[in-house]
């Protein structure tokens, strides 16, 4: 190997940056900063053996052998190949989506889902939908009288029932019930969890028309319950039966160890749980049609805990709890509601996040007047597009070196001024609003993920390390470990060469006693001395002593002050018990065959050959050192430590 250990004469800079940016080695040509190199050593940091490569200089090495694998998987063209091309893009595709997402905003969603979770809220509502070819602002200021109305003392429901087009207030005068998060769309999830108790939220839109709500009432939430019951219902087909008197005769025999399932498969009347053992499916509170019955489920303590019988309007209960579900940690819950938030309407806020973050990278601030010169006439959409006819070589907006001209936004909208599509828009200007800032958007996060790369370093990073593991793994697969299960021959040779490593290790069959009385120890050691034959077991019916019989183990863990020989050991103190052996038989070391330690051989056998290649690789290598570079490098995470 030609290594050349130089010193680079060096400008010393003040700032950190500038020492980070400097070279800190050259591999083949390949320059590496201290900079690039910081980032894989402290990436790898946790995982590298803390007494053998615990410094920067020790990890170079490592670093070193890592790099040429790379360069000869890129010299042997691995990078070329179809199945690593389509992996890549996979890999990179799923990546660029998950990076560009806004992390911070994300966090935040999702602790404000958790917190939600652990909450319930009790609110009323009332809806007036959105109206085909009525104009949104008739719809906003029907809406808001009714706030006025509220707030100027009517009655919530009376108004809901006036004024409401949800379907349901004709029996539930708006009321909800009791919901948490995830319960309902987002927007209206927002206004009921952020209007205090009592209070009317101002008006506000979903995509079923604008809300106001009012919240009546805010809970911790219990989490959820899983009850088995007995139900004997008021109306019984035999009329002489007294259905609180029948309740009372179950939960006796229930008393008397009569089992709580044979007691529902023969008198419980709801019949459609009777084979299941009475069980209902999990449910929280305001859940069932019953509070009563939820309170008592709720009330009982442990798995297989019993109700005393209870009436509701169904009738006369026994119930048995069979699992608590109460609300777990935020960590435990992260990964779960993470997904859930991506899922969600709560994906729009971070998805806005996005979209106003890369606008501002990229400077794209006319939009505004773009759509005012489409939406002229909006009475119209496609004469707005006409007059543009002249105009439409002219750029619209740019991303970085990307042109779009007015005739591609000419294109998409007439691509979308169908009469269904514009349908969905309140107005004209409402729809070229919409399509406009849509396919802007569009365009500028396509651009955005095309050029990740260059974009965002931290993406360029991750992808390298992805790009390098893949190949390292196919040059890995076909030059050593394919290898070493084909070349039966020079397998054969390595075992017989290291034979002496897989000989079995020395064995005893013996017999243990223990104890924490040194004294009751000593008793049965003096019966076990008074056996001559060996083979014969003596069995201790102290509870105090605690004996194995006949077990084979390693000499190398037995206590090292046991002296090896067959017979009767001393008693020896190992810090909480006493112990001694009777050792019967010791197996001394033996060769084994090949077919027995395979597995291991194999592995130390593709170890040897990965260590030859890389030698071979290093013999000839062209690297330079910068010694002062690592010097420093040494110097600061030893000041770090």
């Amino acid at each position: 190997m030609r290594y050349f250990l130089y010193v680079f004469f060096l400008f010393f800079y003040s700032i950190i940056d500038a020492q980070n940016n400097e070279l800190l080695c050259v591999i083949n040509g390949e320059k590496i900063s201290v900079n690039q190199f910081k980032r894989i050593y402290e990436k790898n940091r946790d995982l590298i053996d803390s007494i053998s490569f615990q410094s920067p200089d020790e990890y170079l090495e490592l670093f070193i052998d890592y790099k040429l694998k790379v360069q000869e998987a890129y010299a042997l063209g691995y990078a070329e190949s179809k199945i690593y091309k389509s992996d890549l893009k996979k890999y990179r595709d799923q990546l660029a989506q998950n990076h560009i997402k806004d992390t911070q905003v994300t966090e935040k969603l999702v602790k404000e889902a958790y917190d939600r979770s652990c909450t319930e809220v009790n609110a009323r509502h009332i809806l007036v939908r959105h109206q085909s070819g009525v104009d949104t602002l008739e719809t906003y200021s029907k809406i808001k009288k009714a706030r006025e109305r509220i707030l100027a003392g009517e009655d919530f429901t009376t108004v809901a029932k006036e004024i409401s087009e949800d379907p349901s207030v004709k029996t539930n005068g708006g009321e909800l019930g009791w919901f948490g998060a995830f319960k309902m769309v987002y927007p209206f999830e927002n206004a009921a969890f952020e209007t205090k108790v009592g209070d009317v939220s101002k008006p506000f839109k979903t995509q079923f028309g604008y809300h106001i709500v009012q919240t009546t009432d805010v809970r911790k939430f219990s989490g959820t319950v899983q009850v088995a019951h007995i139900l004997i219902t008021h109306q019984q087909k035999d009329s002489t039966v007294n259905a609180a008197h029948k309740i009372q005769e179950i939960y006796g025999l229930l008393k008397n160890g009569s089992s709580f399932e044979s007691l529902v498969n023969t008198y419980s009347n709801d019949r459609s749980t009777a084979a299941k053992g009475g069980k209902l499916n999990t449910f929280q509170k305001g859940q069932l049609r019953s509070s009563i019955f939820e309170d008592v489920a709720f009330g009982l303590e442990k798995s297989g805990d019993v109700s005393a019988p209870f009436k509701t309007d169904f009738g006369w209960h026994i119930v048995k709890l069979i699992k608590k579900n109460p609300v777990g940690t935020y960590q435990e819950m992260k990964r779960e509601l993470t997904q859930k938030v991506t899922r969600d309407k709560r994906s729009q806020v971070i998805d806005k996040t996005l979209r106003t973050k890369l606008r501002q990278k990229y400077h794209i601030s006319n939009i505004d007047l773009i759509i005012n010169r489409f939406a002229v006439d909006y009475s119209s959409v496609n004469n707005g597009i006409e007059q543009f006819k002249k105009d439409k070589e002219k750029i619209a907006f740019k991303v970085k070196d990307k042109v779009y001209l007015y005739n591609d936004i000419n294109n998409h909208l007439k691509s979308k001024s169908g009469k269904k599509f514009q349908q969905q828009y309140s107005s004209k200007l409402d729809f070229v609003s919409n399509v406009i800032n849509a396919y802007v958007d569009e365009q500028i996060k396509a651009y955005h993920l095309e050029h990740l790369e260059e974009e965002e370093p931290a993406f360029n990073e991750i992808l390298l390390d992805y790009k390098e593991g893949l190949l390292l793994f196919e040059l890995l697969e076909n030059r050593i470990w394919k290898v070493a299960t084909t070349d039966t021959l020079g397998l054969q040779s390595y075992f017989e060469t290291h034979k002496k490593k897989y000989e079995s290790e020395e064995k005893l069959i013996l017999n243990r006693y223990t104890s924490s009385s040194k004294k009751a120890l000593k008793k049965v050691r003096k019966s076990v001395l008074k056996n001559k034959n060996l083979e014969t077991n003596i069995v201790i019916e102290d509870p105090a002593i605690n004996s194995e019989l006949d077990i084979t183990i390693l000499s190398s863990n037995i206590e090292q002050q046991v002296v090896l020989n067959i017979g009767v050991t001393d008693i020896l103190n190992t810090g909480d018990n006493y112990i001694f052996y009777k050792i019967k038989n010791i197996i001394p070391e033996q060769e084994q065959d090949l077919s027995i330690v395979r597995g291991r051989v194999m592995s130390d056998f593709q170890k040897a050959l990965e260590t030859s290649f890389v030698d071979n690789l290093k013999s000839k290598a062209t690297i330079n050192i910068n010694t002062a570079a690592l010097a420093t490098l040494v110097e600061y995470y030893k000041k770090n430590e």
